[in-house]
Protein backbone atom coordinates (compact mmCIF):
# COMPACT_ATOMS: atom_id res chain seq x y z
CA UNK A 1 0.00 0.00 0.00
CA UNK A 2 1.10 3.52 -0.67
CA UNK A 3 2.10 5.67 2.26
CA UNK A 4 0.39 8.95 1.41
CA UNK A 5 0.74 10.84 4.69
CA UNK A 6 2.96 10.49 7.72
CA UNK A 7 0.15 9.82 10.21
CA UNK A 8 -1.08 6.67 8.49
CA UNK A 9 1.53 4.30 9.91
CA UNK A 10 -0.58 3.55 12.97
CA UNK A 11 1.45 1.54 15.44
CA UNK A 12 -1.41 -0.66 16.53
CA UNK A 13 0.89 -2.98 18.46
CA UNK A 14 1.39 -0.23 21.05
CA UNK A 15 -2.31 0.42 21.59
CA UNK A 16 -3.83 -0.89 24.81
CA UNK A 17 -7.12 -2.78 24.96
CA UNK A 18 -10.08 -0.43 24.57
CA UNK A 19 -11.35 2.12 22.07
CA UNK A 20 -9.03 4.48 20.20
CA UNK A 21 -10.11 7.29 17.86
CA UNK A 22 -7.92 8.86 15.18
CA UNK A 23 -8.82 11.51 12.65
CA UNK A 24 -7.26 13.39 9.78
CA UNK A 25 -8.12 16.29 7.52
CA UNK A 26 -7.15 15.57 3.91
CA UNK A 27 -6.62 18.06 1.10
CA UNK A 28 -5.01 18.20 -2.35
CA UNK A 29 -1.65 16.97 -1.00
CA UNK A 30 -3.23 13.67 -0.04
CA UNK A 31 -4.67 13.03 -3.53
CA UNK A 32 -1.47 14.18 -5.26
CA UNK A 33 0.42 11.38 -3.48
CA UNK A 34 -1.55 8.81 -5.51
CA UNK A 35 -0.31 8.54 -9.07
CA UNK A 36 -3.07 8.85 -11.67
CA UNK A 37 -5.73 9.91 -9.17
CA UNK A 38 -8.98 11.09 -10.74
CA UNK A 39 -9.47 13.42 -7.79
CA UNK A 40 -7.01 16.30 -7.67
CA UNK A 41 -8.39 18.34 -4.79
CA UNK A 42 -10.79 18.10 -1.92
CA UNK A 43 -11.47 18.67 1.72
CA UNK A 44 -12.13 15.37 3.48
CA UNK A 45 -12.33 14.48 7.14
CA UNK A 46 -11.42 10.87 7.85
CA UNK A 47 -12.05 9.19 11.19
CA UNK A 48 -10.87 5.76 12.31
CA UNK A 49 -12.25 4.09 15.42
CA UNK A 50 -10.22 1.09 16.65
CA UNK A 51 -11.50 -1.21 19.38
CA UNK A 52 -8.80 -3.57 20.58
CA UNK A 53 -9.46 -6.82 22.42
CA UNK A 54 -6.77 -9.55 22.69
CA UNK A 55 -4.79 -8.68 19.55
CA UNK A 56 -7.85 -8.22 17.35
CA UNK A 57 -9.08 -4.80 16.30
CA UNK A 58 -12.60 -3.99 15.19
CA UNK A 59 -12.18 -0.95 12.96
CA UNK A 60 -14.63 1.55 11.58
CA UNK A 61 -13.43 4.06 8.98
CA UNK A 62 -15.60 7.04 8.06
CA UNK A 63 -14.93 9.71 5.41
CA UNK A 64 -16.96 12.86 4.85
CA UNK A 65 -16.31 16.04 2.91
CA UNK A 66 -16.10 17.41 -0.58
CA UNK A 67 -13.92 16.57 -3.58
CA UNK A 68 -13.41 18.33 -6.88
CA UNK A 69 -13.74 16.20 -9.99
CA UNK A 70 -14.74 16.53 -13.66
CA UNK A 71 -18.43 16.82 -14.51
CA UNK A 72 -19.68 14.08 -16.83
CA UNK A 73 -21.82 16.63 -18.74
CA UNK A 74 -19.60 19.65 -19.36
CA UNK A 75 -16.14 18.37 -18.24
CA UNK A 76 -15.63 21.34 -15.90
CA UNK A 77 -14.35 20.76 -12.38
CA UNK A 78 -17.22 20.58 -9.88
CA UNK A 79 -17.46 19.99 -6.12
CA UNK A 80 -19.14 16.77 -5.00
CA UNK A 81 -20.10 15.82 -1.46
CA UNK A 82 -18.66 12.50 -0.25
CA UNK A 83 -19.68 10.35 2.69
CA UNK A 84 -18.78 6.69 3.08
CA UNK A 85 -18.08 4.08 5.77
CA UNK A 86 -16.08 0.86 6.00
CA UNK A 87 -16.05 -1.65 8.84
CA UNK A 88 -13.28 -4.25 9.01
CA UNK A 89 -11.10 -6.30 11.33
CA UNK A 90 -7.33 -6.11 11.86
CA UNK A 91 -5.57 -9.16 13.31
CA UNK A 92 -2.05 -9.28 14.69
CA UNK A 93 -0.23 -12.43 13.59
CA UNK A 94 3.30 -13.82 13.43
CA UNK A 95 2.68 -15.35 10.01
CA UNK A 96 1.89 -12.96 7.15
CA UNK A 97 -1.32 -13.77 5.31
CA UNK A 98 -1.31 -13.69 1.52
CA UNK A 99 -5.05 -14.25 1.22
CA UNK A 100 -6.59 -11.26 -0.59
CA UNK A 101 -10.04 -12.82 -0.93
CA UNK A 102 -11.32 -11.42 2.36
CA UNK A 103 -11.51 -7.63 2.18
CA UNK A 104 -12.93 -7.36 5.67
CA UNK A 105 -9.97 -8.87 7.55
CA UNK A 106 -6.45 -7.44 7.35
CA UNK A 107 -3.42 -9.14 8.89
CA UNK A 108 -0.54 -7.20 10.45
CA UNK A 109 2.70 -8.89 11.48
CA UNK A 110 3.70 -8.86 15.14
CA UNK A 111 7.30 -7.86 14.29
CA UNK A 112 6.12 -4.66 12.50
CA UNK A 113 2.70 -3.93 14.02
CA UNK A 114 1.79 -0.89 11.89
CA UNK A 115 -1.37 -0.48 9.89
CA UNK A 116 -1.31 1.85 6.88
CA UNK A 117 -4.71 3.41 6.37
CA UNK A 118 -4.10 5.85 3.49
CA UNK A 119 -4.97 3.42 0.68
CA UNK A 120 -8.19 2.46 2.47
CA UNK A 121 -9.17 6.13 2.83
CA UNK A 122 -8.34 6.80 -0.82
CA UNK A 123 -10.43 3.81 -1.97
CA UNK A 124 -13.32 4.75 0.32
CA UNK A 125 -13.43 8.28 -1.12
CA UNK A 126 -13.49 6.93 -4.69
CA UNK A 127 -16.18 4.40 -3.83
CA UNK A 128 -18.25 7.27 -2.43
CA UNK A 129 -18.35 9.02 -5.80
CA UNK A 130 -21.63 8.68 -7.69
CA UNK A 131 -21.63 6.71 -10.94
CA UNK A 132 -22.67 9.81 -12.82
CA UNK A 133 -20.77 12.87 -11.64
CA UNK A 134 -22.83 16.01 -12.27
CA UNK A 135 -23.65 19.09 -10.26
CA UNK A 136 -26.91 19.45 -8.37
CA UNK A 137 -28.56 21.64 -11.04
CA UNK A 138 -26.84 20.89 -14.40
CA UNK A 139 -26.57 23.93 -16.63
CA UNK A 140 -27.52 26.37 -13.87
CA UNK A 141 -24.46 26.55 -11.64
CA UNK A 142 -21.39 28.72 -11.70
CA UNK A 143 -19.23 25.72 -12.65
CA UNK A 144 -21.13 24.71 -15.79
CA UNK A 145 -19.53 25.24 -19.19
CA UNK A 146 -22.48 26.95 -20.88
CA UNK A 147 -20.91 26.88 -24.36
CA UNK A 148 -20.44 23.12 -24.31
CA UNK A 149 -23.89 22.48 -22.86
CA UNK A 150 -25.47 24.71 -25.57
CA UNK A 151 -23.60 22.81 -28.29
CA UNK A 152 -24.79 19.47 -26.85
CA UNK A 153 -28.36 20.78 -26.67
CA UNK A 154 -28.23 21.98 -30.32
CA UNK A 155 -26.92 18.59 -31.49
CA UNK A 156 -29.74 16.79 -29.63
CA UNK A 157 -32.36 19.07 -31.21
CA UNK A 158 -30.95 18.51 -34.71
CA UNK A 159 -31.13 14.74 -34.22
CA UNK A 160 -34.75 15.00 -33.04
CA UNK A 161 -35.81 17.21 -35.95
CA UNK A 162 -34.39 14.90 -38.62
CA UNK A 163 -35.79 11.82 -36.97
CA UNK A 164 -32.51 10.02 -37.51
CA UNK A 165 -28.80 10.57 -37.36
CA UNK A 166 -27.13 10.75 -40.82
CA UNK A 167 -24.04 9.04 -39.43
CA UNK A 168 -26.06 5.83 -39.11
CA UNK A 169 -27.57 5.91 -42.63
CA UNK A 170 -24.48 4.31 -44.21
CA UNK A 171 -24.57 1.50 -41.63
CA UNK A 172 -28.22 0.79 -42.45
CA UNK A 173 -27.18 0.13 -46.07
CA UNK A 174 -25.04 -2.78 -44.89
CA UNK A 175 -28.12 -4.76 -43.84
CA UNK A 176 -29.98 -4.42 -47.17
Amino acid sequence: MMKAFAEDGIEIGKLKDGVHALDWHLDARFFEAFEGSLIKDGSINAALILERAEGVFRASLHVKGEVKTSCDNCLEEIPLAIQNDLDFVIKLTDVPAEDDTDNEVFYVQDNDPRFFVSQHIYDLVHLGLPLRKTCVDPGNTEWCNQDLLAKMHDDEQNDDEDGNDPRWDKLKDLFK
